[in-house]
């Protein structure tokens, strides 16, 4: 069987002291993991020197690991494996980050943080293999003093801007997105306004694959670079700011607050059907799932409803969740998302 012919050629590496030469082999389970451990060599190597040319060699390396025979069995593996030497480049590219202003640190940091807290989350997973756990362990560290620096400057800049009033559109005021972005779309075509409570850009940027693979496409503004980016208000809780974002002014409330201020914003009401105001959502609405509530799915395929307001709480109350999961976020395990994504596209809605 195929098992015992590999635990024999594994064995007979060992009595020929060709172990070394494991990594050749594009097959065995043990070339896998040679490939694997000399990439972990690689990784603490590029933290120690912090050359480039050692990341570009933790790159090279992470590739041929997952280009060997048995890396679709340890798919898992081979992804963190990639970001891994992925967060190796970043972390040696020494040209630094120096913001003028709030607007470049946010956009900075929709455009590579969110893929670098991507990466920092992946790592924390660890790995079976002794020294590749011990070198996302270095990694880690190395990359949280890097990403703790620019936090700091980045809380320097939210600072200055808040106290001269959060004026502008770059970042966009959470408070201003539904006259600024929701009610201008509404006006156009119906809209599905989907808000994940507590999302982050690292856990965003890994659910934005699989909405994808659902048919959508992410939309950009032709007047300006990169994905617009919004500020929470302060203090970033929810009876604040997303009671702020759903009111679309700064305020403070509960559920009911939102669902006030979310049907009678004017400019929404403005953009809606006589006799079909703007319609909000909560967790009770869904229902249990994984099936839409018919209230709910009601509203997401009428044309007739512009506005339509979800807000789904899984990702806040993972928040407080098991420090033992490393969770994947996907469309389809968020639940009855991938259900109202696919209702919001059979009824041409944009989200």
């Amino acid at each position: 069987d195929t098992q015992a012919i590999e635990a024999r050629t594994t064995a007979v590496l060992a009595e020929i002291r060709a172990d070394d030469a494991a990594a050749l082999s594009p097959a065995l389970p043990i070339g896998l993991e040679a490939r694997m451990a000399e990439t972990a060599a690689a990784i603490k190597r590029a933290v120690e020197t912090g050359h480039v040319d050692d990341a570009d060699d933790t790159w090279i390396l992470a590739r041929h690991a997952n280009a060997h025979d048995r890396a679709w069995e340890n798919r898992p593996r081979l992804d963190r494996l990639l970001m891994a030497a992925r967060l190796v480049r970043w972390l040696t590219n020494r040209n630094g980050t120096t913001w003028q202003n709030i607007s470049e640190a946010a956009s900075a940091h929709a455009a590579e943080g969110g893929f670098v807290d991507r990466a920092r989350h992946a790592i924390r997973a660890g790995d079976a293999l002794p020294d590749l756990g011990a070198a996302y362990a270095s990694l880690a560290k190395a990359a949280a003093a890097r990403r703790e620096r620019e936090n700091h400057a980045f809380a320097e800049l939210l600072m200055e801007w808040t106290l001269r009033g959060a004026q502008g559109d770059d970042p966009l005021p959470v408070e201003n997105v539904l006259s600024h972005v929701v009610a201008p779309l509404a006006r156009a075509t119906s809209v599905l306004l989907l808000v994940f409570d507590g999302l982050s850009f690292a856990v965003w940027r890994g659910l934005a694959e699989t909405v994808g693979r659902l048919g959508w496409k992410e939309l950009v503004s032709q007047s300006r670079r990169g994905v617009m980016v919004a500020a929470a208000a302060l203090p970033t809780v929810t009876e604040v700011s997303r009671t702020s974002l759903l009111c679309g002014e700064l305020t403070r409330g509960d559920q009911g607050t939102e669902r006030a201020g979310f049907a009678s914003h004017r400019g929404l009401v403005a953009a809606s059907r006589t006799g079909k105001p703007p319609r909000l959502f909560h967790k009770a609405d869904l229902g249990a799932g994984p099936e839409l509530s018919a209230e709910v799915r009601e509203a997401v395929v009428d044309r007739d409803q512009r506005v339509v307001g979800i807000v789904h709480n899984a990702v806040d109350a993972q928040l407080s969740g098991s420090d033992q999961l490393d969770l994947t976020w996907t469309a389809e395990n968020l639940r009855q998302v991938a259900a109202l994504l696919q209702a919001a596209r059979d009824a041409g809605r944009t989200a």
